[in-house]
């Protein structure tokens, strides 16, 4: 095995470990609200603004509590993940950094191209104790029996608990990549690195745009991960990679259409070029789209 597929393995590998914290949030959210509905349950109804400061405050620090648990899980998982990615990293490439070095960068590396790993936690904590302070403050105003806020309240929790899991389950990944950056940043022999971008319908614009775009200079390729379960990686050489806009003129109309979507997809059948679409790795809004055109 050559040392290009022994990268895009081991970055297909790193897809499959993510599950693992995405399970773990997935059960820790549901196991954390559990244990909220049953004292709500025990608790029926909001007669004062006393009652409503006591079940408020005791929700918030149940939250709290399993916030800090999440936390704790997580930093341990992002140092094992550090260590282990060091440890195969350097096998690749011609330098070695101590692990303990690159673990103090990841608080400050955001994980999805948007926020930091604690940020993305504290977000998700936060929406959950928004989405119980709704239902409590309701129940208060309206002197509404708590159960029957239930429903309302289940569906805004698990709609948090699905957007988390996804999230969470581009963590593992993500800390790799960035590892693997931060060291190969460093190895004066690496003369060029390659964007590659996994070509199949799940591909966005803004990923297939970066297919195969070359970088001297690290600093200058764009963060990758680029989003939230970004697929793509940095590979420490120059390799012909497929263009993204060749592989999606091979693509059969439906496959174009779900790609694209409804607005775009109907501007290219008018002849607008899909590369029209995005700048340099971002993924244009329509109306940036219609003003390039007029």
């Amino acid at each position: 095995m050559d040392k290009f597929d022994k990268f895009a393995r081991h970055y297909i590998d790193l897809e499959y470990s993510g599950n693992t914290l995405s399970e773990y949030m997935l059960d820790i959210l549901t196991e954390m609200e559990g244990d909220i509905d049953d004292y709500i349950d025990s608790e029926k109804s909001i007669p004062t603004k006393n009652a409503y400061n006591r079940i408020d405050g005791n929700i918030e620090n149940k939250i709290s509590e399993y916030s800090d648990k999440v936390k704790k899980y997580i930093t341990k998982t992002v140092n094992k993940t550090v260590e282990k990615e060091d440890e195969w990293i350097s096998g690749m490439v011609a330098v070695s950094i101590a692990a303990d070095t690159i673990i103090q960068k990841m608080d400050f590396i955001p994980f999805n191209g948007k926020i930091t790993i604690d940020k993305f936690i504290d977000d998700v904590f936060s929406s959950i104790y928004t989405s119980y302070d709704t239902s409590i403050r309701t129940a208060y105003m309206f002197k509404s029996q708590l159960s029957s806020l239930k429903d309302a309240l289940n569906t805004r929790n698990d709609n948090i608990n699905t957007r988390a899991s996804l999230s969470s389950q581009g963590i593992i990944p993500s800390v790799a990549k960035n590892t693997d950056r931060y060291i190969m940043a460093r190895d004066s022999s690496i003369k060029i690195w390659t964007w590659i971008s996994m070509l199949d319908i799940a591909t966005c614009l803004s990923c297939g745009d970066l297919s195969g775009t070359t970088y001297t200079d690290l600093s200058s390729a764009p963060p990758c991960p680029l989003h939230d379960r970004c697929r793509c990686y940095l590979f420490p050489d120059k390799v012909s990679q497929p263009s993204y806009y060749e592989w999606f003129e091979k693509q059969d109309e439906s496959y174009k259409y779900k790609i694209l979507g409804k607005t775009r997809y109907n501007l290219y059948k008018s002849g607008s070029k899909v590369k029209n679409f995005v700048n340099n790795g971002k993924k244009l809004t329509l109306e940036e789209i219609f003003s390039k055109k007029t």
